[in-house]
């Protein structure tokens, strides 16, 4: 076997060399061409330089071939056409091939009735529709272009009804703004919302205000809100524990089980009651197990933003909501537990704990004056990480305090301009 492959090599080498010493015009017309030399192998370096040039012009291609294509109408309340209506349109997408930066650019004309957009190579654009005798309705579509996996396209809306709201006389409002309702065991102090002064006129100038006390203190005012937590027959705050959950002792850290906000007043008809019987994380899936598998906690972590983003969109409009109920204020307290504001990942005893959701708007009658608040996680810090939120000297904590209260007694008007 050795001979004949041998032989079956040297046999055309041997014509060759004859072809060559009659003509070497015949030799190069008979010898198929020389292989290309052997390609030294890409560096490693060479070769993600080569995947990134790929990947990234395959995301231009995608990102260029995205089009924009929404028509609608604008009209009022009761479904007629509103005339002079300025529409502004913010187009956007990122700067390839890096995406550290975006590029925008902005249109605007005005419209009455019927509308049409159409512009390619942009996969976000925020419409805003604008007429000084409305409320300002915005809107928000967007497209990924291969960066994820189940990505949505809503660049194309073939008929977008946009229902501007009338703007009503407003009504003489105090207001708080992401104020800080606070517990602090560290400092030993928190703070409540007074309303004492709003509905009595004792503050002169008729508004809210937050006060902070030591925390064995009783608020000096008769009204006022304040942050709280369920506590048992002697006074302590009762607590919840997390399996498998421990701290850099071995032990297990305890948390406040739920947290409360209670509205002090002495009129039996005052209290509260919560918009759409819920509020944040509503469904939450977190069952109080930490998980250590990096895909499972991906694939949850998934879950709950797409809970939280779908919870978001359906609460936050409750912000324009702005005629309160006349009655009904039978809660003197809203609760939020603690499965709603931690999130625990990790595995042994290298936990993370994290402070996050609680989220409620609420209407509420103080003294004959309605208002509406809403509350929403703020932060919880202690010393190490997995005590995060946990119940010991160290916790600080606060909810951002958003309030809105009608200073004309029994008007039930929460329109403002802010």
């Amino acid at each position: 076997m050795k001979h004949k492959t041998v032989s079956a090599i040297a046999a055309p080498l041997c014509g060759a060399i004859l072809l060559f010493t009659a003509s070497p015009a015949a030799f190069a017309a008979s010898v198929p061409p020389a292989l290309p030399k052997t390609a030294e192998p890409a560096s490693d370096e060479e070769q993600r330089a080569a995947a990134f040039s790929a990947m990234t012009g395959q995301l231009q291609t995608n990102l260029d071939e995205l089009e924009i294509d929404i028509k609608g109408t604008v009209v009022d309340e009761d479904g007629k056409p509103v005339e002079n209506v300025r529409l502004e349109i913010r187009y956007e997408k990122p700067v390839l091939p890096y995406m550290t930066d975006n590029k925008y650019e902005v249109e605007r004309r005005v419209v009455s009735g019927d509308f049409e957009i159409k512009k390619k190579g942009f996969n976000d654009v925020e419409l805003k529709f604008s007429n000084q005798e409305y409320f300002l309705e915005t809107f928000h579509f967007h497209a990924g272009f291969g960066m994820g996996e189940n990505e949505e396209n809503t660049l194309k809306q073939p008929a977008l009804r946009v229902v501007l709201e009338k703007r009503l006389p407003t009504a003489e409002i105090s207001d708080l703004q992401r104020e800080k309702l606070e517990y602090n065991l560290s400092r030993k102090r928190k703070t409540y919302c007074d309303l004492d002064g709003a509905v009595s006129g004792k503050n002169g100038n008729g508004q809210v205000k937050m006060v902070s006390i030591p925390l064995d203190e009783k608020p000096k005012a008769g009204k006022y809100l304040e942050l709280d937590f369920q506590r048992d027959e002697h006074g302590e705050i009762v607590t919840r524990e997390f399996p498998g959950v421990v701290d850099q002792k071995g032990e297990s850290p305890k948390y406040p089980a739920v947290y409360i906000f209670r509205l002090h007043s002495d009129d039996p008809e005052d209290g509260m009651i919560v918009m759409e019987d819920g509020g944040y994380l509503k469904d939450h899936p977190f069952d109080g197990k930490p998980i250590a598998d990096r895909q499972a906690y991906q694939k949850r972590s998934r879950e709950e933003n797409k809970i939280v983003d779908d919870e978001w969109k359906k609460l936050r409009p409750l912000e324009r909501r702005f005629e309160a109920p006349k009655d009904g204020y039978t809660l003197k307290e809203v609760s939020i537990p603690v499965e709603e504001l931690l999130l625990i990942t990790g595995s042994g005893k290298s936990f993370s704990v994290h402070w996050r959701g609680g989220y409620r708007w609420m209407w509420f009658r103080c003294g004959n004056h309605y208002g509406k608040f809403s509350v929403m996680c703020g932060e919880a810090g202690t010393s190490s990480g997995v005590n995060l939120g946990a119940l010991n000297d160290k916790l600080e904590c606060f909810f951002y305090l958003e309030l809105y209260l009608n200073l004309k007694p029994g008007d039930t008007n929460l329109r403002s301009f802010f």
